[in-house]
């Protein structure tokens, strides 16, 4: 969650440093590897921001997804990460 609020205020290298952290515990953790790719998107780094995303769908949907009821509590936030992640999918051309 540290990591999000680092994110949402425009601080995606403090929000990509927890997401690290997160990962050093739990690597195939969904919230931390979207986390992590949004971060990477903000930074400008599309190419890692990808590979994050094929790691990604590798993984079983909702296993400790922490955004999955976000929708319910807050959409605008749901709504912005998921633009950011679905830009990053293949066939959307890529910007580095």
């Amino acid at each position: 969650m540290l990591g999000l609020a680092h994110y949402f205020t425009a601080q995606p290298l403090q929000g990509l440093d927890e997401a690290r952290r997160s990962l050093e515990l739990r690597p195939h953790w969904i919230s931390a590897l979207k986390l992590a790719a949004v971060c990477q998107v903000a930074l400008g780094n599309q190419l890692t921001a990808r590979q994050l995303i094929g790691e990604l769908q590798a993984q079983v949907e909702g296993s400790g997804d922490l955004f999955r009821n976000w929708p319910k509590h807050r959409p605008e936030w749901m709504a912005q990460i998921e633009n950011v992640l679905s830009s990053l999918e293949p066939g959307v051309a890529a910007t580095q």
